[in-house]
């Protein structure tokens, strides 16, 4: 049997072979075997589970099957299991908000992104004619 170690090297250099930079591996919130990494670059994720079902696989998810585009940034929000408050979590940190406050934390990257788009946009814009 594979050791979770050994899934976890495996899982990391599949993950760099496709241009991500990875996080290190935290315990999945909702599965207790299962372990995460994000790429720190565009927020494709890695899972690793030690003891999948029958017809499960051992490791998953995008960062493995997808090169690293670069400009995502890994943004969830979700509801704390120990209390009534909501988690933002992103890649690098994790942080207990109210509803209300985590609907506002999601609202400012949504514009956060569309700022940065816009600032692309411009950069790529063919340049008017003059006349």
């Amino acid at each position: 049997m594979t050791t979770l170690r050994t899934l976890k090297l495996s899982a990391l250099e599949s993950c760099n072979w496709r241009g991500h930079t990875m996080s290190q591996f935290t315990r999945d919130p909702f599965w207790s075997n299962v372990y995460q990494s994000f790429c720190k670059t565009c927020g494709m994720g890695v899972y690793v589970d030690g003891h999948p079902a029958p017809n499960g696989i051992d490791i998953h998810g995008e960062a493995v099957a997808l090169n690293c585009g670069g400009i995502m940034e890994y943004l969830t929000c979700y509801r704390c299991k120990c209390s009534d408050k909501f988690v933002v979590k992103t890649i690098w940190s994790a942080e207990h908000f109210s509803h209300n406050e985590c609907i506002a934390a999601l609202l400012g990257k949504v514009q956060e992104l569309k700022s940065k788009i816009e600032a692309l946009e411009n950069l790529v814009k063919p340049a008017s004619p003059s006349g």
